[in-house]
């Protein structure tokens, strides 16, 4: 990227990439920011910077459970995703992930990769996703 007008680029060719780390270091980020949004989750108290702060986690804890996962992680991590979506009220996002959730639980059971309480739990998620979008009889 060439700077123009005297401006640096936003990234620069230098900057580190996702492949630079290994499948267990993403795998234990994955792991970190998870239980981290939980800590938030259930923070009474939580300020405004610590709500930014819980939505990117598990979003980051998503994105990283995507470089090193099975598919049942992924489902689990768009869980979490729908999960802190409820907690804040926002039906709309809340909805996109249960969504993703539900599909993701459902490839995981095809492949063998489900526990008994992956799909049970998608279903939760779509549950609270619907009440907190106004909508608690649209399963």
């Amino acid at each position: 990227m060439t700077p123009s007008a005297g401006k640096e680029p936003l990234v620069s060719e230098k900057s580190a990439t996702p492949s630079a780390l290994d499948a267990a270091m993403h795998r234990q980020l994955g792991v970190d920011l998870f239980n981290h949004v939980w800590i938030l989750i259930e923070k009474a108290d939580r300020s405004a910077a610590e709500t930014d702060e819980m939505i990117h986690a598990a979003h980051a804890s998503r994105y990283h459970w995507s470089l090193a996962g099975t598919t049942a992680n992924l489902a689990r991590g768009e869980w979490q995703c729908a999960r802190v979506y409820a907690v804040l009220g926002r039906g709309e996002p809340a909805l996109w992930h249960a969504r993703r959730c539900l599909e993701l639980a459902q490839a995981a059971v095809e492949t063998g990769q489900a526990e008994s309480w992956d799909v049970p739990g998608a279903y939760e998620a779509m549950a609270r996703a619907h009440a907190v979008a106004g909508d608690p009889c649209n399963l």
